[in-house]
């Protein structure tokens, strides 16, 4: 297959080794080659214990959208890591590239025996491990798939209906493998980062990496990729009817007993199932409300009447009536709520932040980039 053109020059000159097994950090590799880098594409026939994909979805490398869509190295190299010769022969594609792209459970040139700061004369590249959950914190070790990431991360909590038999109704995905799309642009954003840095860092040091796709979906996902998985299409900026992003005003948080919800209102299905769920009030009939385009221009004769319905119940009942007929809803996390979750604590996801004189804590970027400490100048 030809190699695709590099669509920016950004990175004419860098030197990547991918040695990827995931969607994820191939498409960090794939993005990297686009902006001009030169990619040497590693394949791990066997390896030491440890030497295997963090992902659950590995098995997709073999797959046709790898193969014509990440796959495009220009270099392919099988390396067989159960014995010396290969482990010497990853040594010395290591000693001459920039940057190294890997996804194994556990990083994969410490499991091969590689010391990257004694490979040889050039400079030591860049590290780059793009796992579910990072190198740090209580889930380092959890196996993942696009699946349980885009569920885990929380979008996937706004289901348009109960799974009632497991056995026939699959659980709801992003078309196309977004989820794991979103932790490779994290890390390819990240590479380019830390390789326009690297004038400032010694070369004989090591500059890592670290990306939790868990947390690029947490930090990164937009309601466009929802928008892709329930209509087939993107988010347009037509207010008309009601696609843009100032038009998804169906998707207010409403006020209930115990915090917020979020539910859906505007469309045809949607409507008529809300019709349901509150017994066909009359109010409902409304001409100005009759259709989508109504609804979104009528917006705030919708709201009030919704905040009085929701405030009677709280958030687990309203996902239970919602779900139950079959409207995309989900229970809305406060900011204690998401504090709470101990694996962005203990991966310092959080940064303290003074406002006002007082500390808080805003959220930082979906990834760690580790620098060498740089040597004291001497006056």
């Amino acid at each position: 297959m030809a190699t695709v053109p590099a669509t920016d020059g950004s990175l004419v000159g860098v030197k990547v080794l991918d040695c990827s097994q995931s969607l994820s950090a191939a498409f960090c590799a794939a993005t990297l080659e686009r902006m001009g880098a030169d990619v040497v594409r590693v394949e791990i026939v066997d390896g030491p214990d440890g030497a295997a994909s963090a992902f659950l979805d590995a098995r997709l490398s073999d797959s046709e959208i790898y193969r014509d869509y990440l796959g495009r190295a220009k270099e392919r190299r099988p390396i067989d890591l159960s014995g010396p010769a290969g482990r010497a022969a990853l040594a010395e594609l290591v000693s001459g590239v920039d940057v190294v792209v890997e996804d194994f459970r556990e990083p994969l040139l410490a499991t091969a025996g590689i010391d990257v700061t004694s490979v040889g004369d050039h400079p030591v590249p860049i590290v780059a491990s793009v796992t579910p959950h990072g190198r740090g914190g209580p889930r380092r070790d959890d196996l993942a798939s696009d699946l349980t990431l885009f569920h885990g991360a929380g979008p996937g909590h706004a289901v348009p209906g109960l799974v009632a038999d497991p056995r026939t109704m699959a659980p709801l995905r992003l078309g196309s493998h977004q989820g794991s799309f979103v932790g490779g642009l994290v890390a390819a954003i990240n590479v380019c980062a830390a390789v326009l840095a690297r004038d400032r860092h010694p070369a004989s040091a090591v500059v890592t990496v670290d990306v939790s796709c868990h947390e690029a979906l947490v930090n990164s996902y937009r309601q466009s990729l929802g928008t892709f998985a329930y209509y087939g299409g993107g988010m347009g900026r037509d207010l008309a009817f009601g696609r843009g992003a100032g038009g998804m005003v169906d998707h207010r948080n409403l006020k209930c007993k115990d915090g917020y919800f979020n539910l859906a209102w505007g469309g045809v299905q949607q409507w008529d199932s809300l019709k349901g769920l509150l017994d066909h009030p009359e109010w409902m009939e409304d001409q100005d409300l009759a259709t989508p385009a109504l609804r979104y221009r009528n917006w705030v004769k919708i709201v009030p009447r919704l905040e009085e319905w929701a405030a009677e119940f709280e958030k687990e009942h309203l996902l239970y009536l919602c779900q139950g007929w079959r409207i995309p809803c989900a229970p809305v996390n406060e900011g204690g709520d998401v504090l709470a979750v101990g694996v962005l604590g203990a991966r310092g996801f959080w940064q303290p932040v003074q406002v006002d004189g007082r500390t808080t804590s805003m959220p930082g970027l979906p990834s760690r980039r580790a620098y060498p400490a740089r040597p004291a100048e001497s006056n």
